[in-house]
This record gives C-alpha cells, structure tokens and sequence, in this order.
C-alpha cells in the first residue's frame, strides 16, 4: 500500500476555532499545522483558516476578493490581527491590573502575566508611564494609539 505524502492531505488539518482572546496563539498553532501537514500554498492556507472561524463576517470582504490577492492567508491574517489583537494600551492595563487578582497560584499568574508581554519589554515602561498620567491624558494617549 503506498503511503501518502503530508502534502497530499491537507484537508486532515482541523483548527480549533479561531481564538480571539489569544489570536497570536492561534496562528502560532496554524503554522505549526501547515508545516507539520506541508501545506504551504497560500490559497490552501487560507480556505483552512476560514473554516476555523466562527464569525466568517471577518473573513467576507477577503472572501469575496480572494481571487485578487496573491496571498489571501496574509490579508486574512492581517484582518484578524487587527480586529482581535489587543492595543499596547489595552495590554499594559491588563497588566497592571494583575497585581490586584491573586485569586490563582503564583505560577499560574506569572504565566498569564507573561502571555500579555511581547517580544520586547517595552509595554512595562508603557504600562507604568500610562498609569502615572492623569485620567484625561491617559484617554487621549489611548486613542491616539
């Protein structure tokens, strides 16, 4: 019996649906799928994508275009990131906020912790400049990010 190649199967990739609350994780784990599967067409990459999501109205103005698009999985993506990637502002309140919830052991909170800091540690130093401006400067640095 011959085997099949990962190549030939990409319709066994199956993902969770889309995590809105950790949309980084979520492709983080797509990406893991498509190189495990050799899936790295980005027309295929795209249709497994889209049929993860729950709320396909995010995906409606990509869809109907497709087409159009070299890559369709990058515009997808970077739909998705704008819509449910939270702000710096958004991760440093977040973050601050932690101090105040010890309702779980200690390495569990510094992990939750940890998951809200990127790359760089520079959304401490805006975490703690943001907290130390008045409530009306802080609105408008807000919005204006």
């Amino acid at each position: 019996m011959p085997v099949k190649s990962a190549t030939t199967e990409p319709q066994k990739i199956k993902l969770p649906t889309v995590w809105t609350n950790g949309i980084r994780s979520w492709f983080q784990l797509a990406k893991s799928q498509f190189g495990t599967f050799a899936v790295d067409h980005p027309r295929q990459q795209f249709d497994i994508m889209v049929a993860a999501l729950t709320d396909r109205q995010h995906a409606k103005a990509v869809l109907e275009i497709a087409g159009v698009y070299a890559n369709p999985y990058m515009v997808l993506r970077e739909r998705l990131l704008a819509v449910y990637e939270p702000s710096v502002w958004e991760l440093s309140a977040k973050l601050l906020k932690f101090a105040e919830l010890w309702a779980r052991r200690p390495s569990d909170q510094l992990d939750a912790m940890l998951a809200l800091v990127r790359a760089d540690l520079s959304i401490l130093v805006k975490a703690i400049f943001l907290e130390s401006l008045p409530v009306d400067m802080r609105d408008h640095m807000q919005q204006g990010a």
